[in-house]
């Protein structure tokens, strides 16, 4: 089996526009993060997230207001 030029491995790092839960990786791309800060934003309740099986899955609504927030500190 061959893979075409260009193409990638493994499952896209950009979340559909609508997607509800994001994964740690989704998360980490979009906020230019590590994965070690993620989960700490999450452990330390800053993201709402849910464990599904060994995973995490981040609420989209959360992320969005972690962003809204940061954006206000940003501002002043």
């Amino acid at each position: 089996m061959s893979i075409a030029p260009g193409s990638r491995r493994g499952p896209s790092l950009t979340p559909p526009p609508d997607a509800l839960a994001l994964s740690v990786d989704q998360v980490c791309a979009r906020l230019q993060l590590s994965r070690p800060s993620v989960v700490h934003l999450i452990t330390s309740g800053r993201l709402f997230a849910i464990k599904v099986g060994r995973s995490w899955r981040i609420s989209a609504t959360s992320l969005d207001r972690l962003l809204g927030e940061t954006a206000g500190e940003v501002e002043r």
